[in-house]
């Protein structure tokens, strides 16, 4: 697990991410789109679970996204709801990898 802290700025004040027509959870507040990239020795890190998480006790709202072939997350306050608040996030970076036992086809 990688754990690293950031700041979602007001770069994308002027682009608000929506939801697809639902309607916004109570208290949810304003949100931006933020997109990450996750690479690991240079190399695009696949399908790794990203979790925004609020760390500076003002925003209760984390998100959250999963990593493509090319290494890049588009991360999502609820499931309906594209990108994040504005708040310093600790980055949690969790990759699970199965190997084989040697002889097994599974």
């Amino acid at each position: 697990m990688i754990h690293k802290e950031h700041k979602v700025n007001d770069v994308a004040r002027h682009s608000r991410a929506k939801g697809c027509g639902k309607p916004r959870p109570d208290g949810m507040p304003d949100l931006y789109p933020v997109t990450i990239m996750v690479t690991q020795e240079n190399a695009p890190l696949t399908d790794a679970l990203i979790d925004l998480v609020p760390s500076d006790g003002q925003n209760a709202w984390g998100a959250g996204g999963k990593t493509d072939a090319q290494g890049v997350a588009i991360m999502f306050a609820r499931p309906d709801f594209k990108g994040a608040p504005i708040g310093k996030y600790k980055v949690v970076v969790t990759k699970k990898e199965i190997k084989k036992r040697e002889g097994s086809t599974k």
